[in-house]
């Protein structure tokens, strides 16, 4: 269960549910190809047949901000074999936190980067050596985004508008459309198209 998804900021959330509530961290990994100017995000194919983004708990309490970096710093590896340079991801790349309110609270953050191109490559294709894989992570697709008037696009165009449909875990829904919206990756029209939103 993900409850309502109220997105917050990183120091609410960690002032008031630190010490009380499970955390968990995912990050939306993107990058543009130079030649194309498409842009793409790397999301996984789950176990469960669902989409999301690498990610996971925390192992620390209370947590803090460095603890949410740090805990994401590690699922990235672990997930994707992929190994972020020190400070490459900060606090500054947080784009929203969220609370489930329940026996069990929960509250889950989100952080999002852009990655040079050649590195796109590598985190794309390093999954097969991860310890997630294959019996958490079943793979990792590149997910084309964005919606153009260029013919020469329309085959993102078809992609997208039906990779929304797909099934995800939890609220990755949720967490691409406020991707997508606040680095401006889409317009908000095609969002509204996309997912419905009006």
């Amino acid at each position: 269960m993900t409850g309502m998804f109220d997105p917050i900021e990183l120091d609410v959330s960690l002032d008031v549910y630190g010490g009380s509530y499970a955390h968990t961290v995912h990050a939306f990994l993107w990058s543009r190809n130079p030649s194309t100017g498409i842009a793409y995000a790397l999301m996984q194919l789950k176990s469960t047949g669902r989409f999301g983004f690498p990610g996971g708990r925390t192992e620390q309490s209370p947590v803090d901000g460095q603890v949410v970096i740090e805990t994401l710093y590690r699922e990235v590896w672990e997930e994707m074999h992929y190994q972020l340079a020190d400070g490459q991801i900060t606090i500054a790349d947080h784009l929203c936190s969220h609370v489930v309110h329940s026996k069990h609270g929960k509250c889950y953050h989100f952080f999002a980067k852009q990655l040079a191109y050649e590195d796109f490559l590598v985190a794309e294709t390093s999954y097969t050596s991860a310890e997630s894989f294959p019996d958490e992570l079943v793979g990792v697709i590149r997910v084309p985004l964005g919606r153009t008037d260029d013919d020469r696009c329309k085959e993102v165009r078809l992609f997208f508008d039906g990779f929304v449909e797909q099934y995800f875990s939890g609220n990755t829904r949720n967490q691409l459309l406020v991707s997508l919206r606040k680095l401006k990756v889409m317009s908000d029209e095609d969002l509204n198209i996309n997912f419905n939103f009006t």
